[in-house]
């Protein structure tokens, strides 16, 4: 499985038998068509940004979306997901997760907006939205990798995320929604306080796992 980060949360996915999963699509320049699977967190602009889609979207594909996401979404027959719910797409095995932030009001919990756990080829990625610390986070499976917001002002900031990873317990973390912070700050944090968790800062390489 080689995960690409093309920028802010959106990541590109591509398994080992090809099928090529994308996560909150949103400045993807270059045209493909080539998406399996996209996944969108919640209907903001810079999770769900239709220009984007258009550009990896095809008549195979497949779009899961929270249900409040669908009226924005509906050109690409998008289906809509409760936190809780699972989905099978092609042998990927899909689990919606709870994504807000409990003292902000950028996503209140009342929208049901979500993350993701996909597992296939027997690893366990988890692709946690636009959110703050919460407390399912305790009730997550094992996890290979988690990808977590880490700027603060709209979702976790660096000591919230450190939180997360330490509950979560990853094998590896990838910082996204980072705005202009120093992920290498970041990175240091965790080495220090949760040193069985790998960090990886993906601005200048792909990960293989």
């Amino acid at each position: 499985m080689k995960i690409h980060w093309i920028g802010h949360s959106c990541f590109k996915v591509t398994t080992g038998a090809g099928q090529v999963i994308y996560f909150d699509p949103y400045e993807i320049e270059e045209k493909t068509n080539d998406a399996t699977l996209v996944l969108c967190s919640h209907d903001h602009y810079d999770h769900a940004e239709e220009g984007s889609i258009d550009k990896i979207f095809n008549p195979k594909a497949k779009l899961i979306c929270p249900k409040s996401c669908l009226a924005k979404l509906k050109t690409y027959r998008a289906i809509g997901i409760d936190p809780g719910e699972k989905f099978d797409v092609g042998g990927i095995e899909i689990h919606a997760t709870p994504a807000y932030t409990p003292t902000k009001t950028f996503h209140v919990k009342a929208n049901k907006y979500v993350g993701f756990i996909i597992s296939l080829e027997g690893k366990t990625l988890f692709h946690a939205g636009d959110t703050d610390f919460i407390e399912e986070f305790k009730q997550l499976p094992p996890i290979e990798v988690a990808l977590l917001p880490v700027g603060g002002t709209y979702t976790m900031d660096f000591q919230e995320a450190l939180q997360a990873v330490k509950t979560i317990k990853p094998r590896i973390v990838v910082p996204m929604h980072a705005w202009d912070t120093n992920l290498e700050e970041f990175a240091e944090m965790v080495r220090k306080d949760a040193p069985d968790t790998r960090v990886e800062i993906l601005t200048e390489k792909d990960l293989e796992i």
